[in-house]
C-alpha cells in the first residue's frame, strides 16, 4: 500500500517538475494577425478611389475588389479587372490585376502632396499612374489625380 502512495506521489511530482521547467520562447512572429489582415482587408475594399487624367482623357474608379478603366485609347476603351493585389508602401499603395490581355498595376502615391487635374484644375491629394502590360509586349501608361473616399 506504502510503495502504491509512493509511485502515486512520485509520479505526480515528476509530471508537476515538467509542466514547471523552463519557459520555451519561440521566434517572435512579424506577420500580422489574421485579425489584423482582415481589418486591412476592409479599410482597402471600402476605399474608392476615383482618378482621371488627360492627353489621353483616362479615368479610373477602384472599389472594393473591382477595377474600371476607361479612356479614348483603342483596346482600352472600357474594361474592368479583378484586383489580384494590394500592396502599400510607405505614401504608396501598388493595385494590379491581370486580363487575357495583360496585366494592370495602378500606381496611388503622395497623400502630402496636391495634384491638380489637368481637366476641371481640381486639386486632388493624391498622384495616380495607369501601366497597362499588353502581352503583345506593349506597354501604355497614364497619369493623372485621384482622391480617396470612404464607401
Amino acid at each position: 500500500m506504502n510503495t502504491i502512495k509512493f509511485t502515486f506521489i512520485f509520479t505526480g511530482l515528476f509530471f508537476l517538475c515538467l509542466g514547471c521547467g523552463p519557459e520555451k520562447h519561440s521566434e517572435k512572429d512579424n506577420s500580422t494577425s489574421p485579425h489584423q489582415e482582415l481589418q486591412k482587408k476592409v479599410e482597402m475594399q471600402s476605399a474608392k478611389l476615383e482618378a482621371q487624367g488627360s492627353e489621353p482623357f483616362w479615368s479610373l474608379r477602384i472599389s472594393g475588389d473591382s477595377i474600371h478603366f476607361s479612356s479614348i485609347t483603342p483596346g482600352l476603351k472600357d474594361i474592368s479587372f479583378t484586383v489580384k493585389e494590394i500592396k502599400d508602401e510607405g505614401d504608396t499603395r501598388l493595385y494590379s490585376a491581370d486580363t487575357n490581355h495583360g496585366g494592370l498595376e495602378v500606381i496611388i502615391r503622395s497623400k502630402h502632396r496636391s495634384c491638380t487635374s489637368a481637366g476641371k484644375g481640381d486639386v486632388l491629394n493624391r498622384t495616380v499612374l495607369v501601366q497597362f502590360h499588353k502581352n503583345d509586349g506593349l506597354k501604355h501608361e497614364f497619369s493623372g489625380c485621384g482622391n480617396f473616399t470612404q464607401n
